[in-house]
């Protein structure tokens, strides 16, 4: 384990795999476009925490303009897909009226056809959406929403294993914060891990902030924060 700048934790290990993860999901999106060659641009978007959707992988020279207007405009197939985990399929998608400011937008940057595929983990709550455009034919084949379906499911266990990484990096990270800041507070009152830990969450619940906010406030400024008696 390295620590950065600010008491930051850094996880080698878990950076690399991180990359490898998102690397996987790269060649999952190259690899459709292999199998689907009436598509010629393919996303994969991830719903945060807050809700808000993302692009983490992409091929072909217009999806970032294409997400970028489901994103802003709030409305798309992909979009749907992701608010209601289901697929959605959009064949000839200029005469398509169930988007009335998306159509016409990307239509002018030349999307013909569009199949938006929801990334389901076991509990159906969506974790993103896979995004396959075609510039080049308004017909969807019989294949391609299924073909799409048997990619999320391998795109959905490359971000599990990615979710739970970054998971487990950013909990390494905090107990790594609290340990230096039980540390200092040892160091500073003369006293015992068990009296540092009990004096940090003192000052926890007396500041209305977590654990982890106060202990990386006290590692960033070497200030020992004031407690009252309890």
């Amino acid at each position: 384990m390295i620590i950065g700048t600010h008491g930051v934790a850094s996880y080698p290990r878990f950076e690399v795999a991180a990359r490898d993860a998102r690397r996987s999901m790269t060649v999952n999106a190259r690899m459709l476009l292999c199998l689907l060659p009436d598509f010629d641009q393919v996303s994969i978007t991830v719903v945060g925490d807050a809700g808000e959707i993302s692009t983490l992988a992409q091929e072909g020279d217009l999806v970032a303009d294409l997400d970028q207007l489901q994103y802003g405009l709030g409305e798309g197939p992909g979009i749907d897909s992701a608010r209601n985990a289901y697929p959605v399929v959009a064949a000839d998608i200029q005469r398509d009226d169930r988007w009335q400011r998306y159509v016409p937008a990307a239509s002018e940057l030349g999307l013909r056809s569009q199949v938006a595929t929801p990334l389901r983990w076991h509990d159906d709550k969506p974790l993103g959406v896979l995004n396959i455009y075609s510039t080049t034919h308004s017909q969807v084949a019989f294949a391609a929403p299924v073909v799409a379906e048997v990619m999320a499911a391998q795109v959905v266990s490359a971000l599990a294993a990615l979710r739970e990484i970054e998971h487990l990096h950013d909990e390494l990270a905090e107990r790594a914060v609290l340990g230096q800041a039980i540390g200092l507070v040892m160091a500073w009152l003369h006293d015992d891990a068990d009296r540092a830990s009990d004096y940090l969450r003192s000052v926890a619940r007396q500041q209305q902030r977590t654990l982890t906010q106060v202990s990386e406030e006290l590692v960033h400024t070497r200030r020992l924060p004031p407690v009252r008696p309890e």
